[in-house]
């Protein structure tokens, strides 16, 4: 992986990039990240943008920029992501290759619908095969099943997403593969900001200042920022054993 690059302000720039299938909820987890970021940490929310066709289905990407670790001293981010989706229908294939360019750590979202298991063999395939193609294999990345709120009867079991993970290349063993993914619900965890945010006693959540407190983030919304938080230790890790 090479050094990490720097802005206009001298601040260090990871890029991220949610790569699934169509309708997996890429788009909603970042969306979940941005709004979770400007409740707690406005400041450090630089920009924010999506773009859709007319059925809701991103077009070419969304992409967010944020700021981690604020030094007072020099008023700049001791670190700055920029974190992409890609669109996960099949005709946009160029469109994910020009967005995963250059990218240090890949958050794979799978859709644990029934119906939507031949589009995560798909998905995972095709990344296969671009990180073979592009000398990405040293990439850190982190699985996630999403849509776990709905009925087990329209779920693929995790125990079959296991297997699909080892078939397409992606984990040697079934134990291992089981153990990496993180089960989560966008859906639920939407769901729950908005009910925190609607609640009565939501002066017991902030902060003085009007912001959330970190501790008050619900269960749901913390399995949603869980990858992004974990992909972004992993590389800033890789990058200090590099200086060292």
């Amino acid at each position: 992986m090479e050094h990490l690059k720097k802005d206009f302000d001298e601040v260090p720039v990871v890029k991220l990039v949610f790569w699934g299938a169509s309708m997996a909820g890429k788009t909603m987890a970042l969306t979940i990240f941005k709004v979770l970021k400007t409740l707690e940490d406005p400041e450090r929310v630089y920009s924010f943008l999506t773009l859709e066709d007319p059925t809701k289905r991103t077009l070419f990407f969304d992409r967010g920029v944020f700021g981690f670790g604020y030094n007072p001293l020099t008023g700049k981010d001791r670190l700055k992501a920029h974190i992409y989706t890609v669109p996960g229908q099949l005709r946009h294939i160029t469109q994910r290759e020009v967005v995963t360019s250059g990218v240090q750590g890949l958050i794979i979202i799978l859709d644990s619908t029934s119906a939507q298991f031949e589009a995560n063999r798909s998905a995972l395939t095709e990344l296969t095969e671009f990180i073979d193609s592009y000398g990405l294999k040293d990439v850190p990345f982190v699985i996630c099943l999403n849509k776990m709120d709905l009925p087990t009867e329209v779920r693929t079991p995790v125990s079959q997403i296991s297997e699909l993970l080892v078939e397409t290349g992606w984990s040697e063993r079934m134990r291992d593969a089981h153990s990496r993914i993180i089960e989560m619900s966008c859906m639920d965890a939407k769901n729950d900001l908005v009910t925190l945010l609607k609640s009565d006693s939501t002066s017991r959540v902030k902060a003085d200042n009007g912001r959330l407190k970190k501790e008050s983030r619900p269960e749901t919304v913390k399995r949603v920022i869980m990858p992004i938080e974990m992909i972004l230790r992993e590389v800033l890790t890789r990058q200090i054993a590099r200086t060292n």
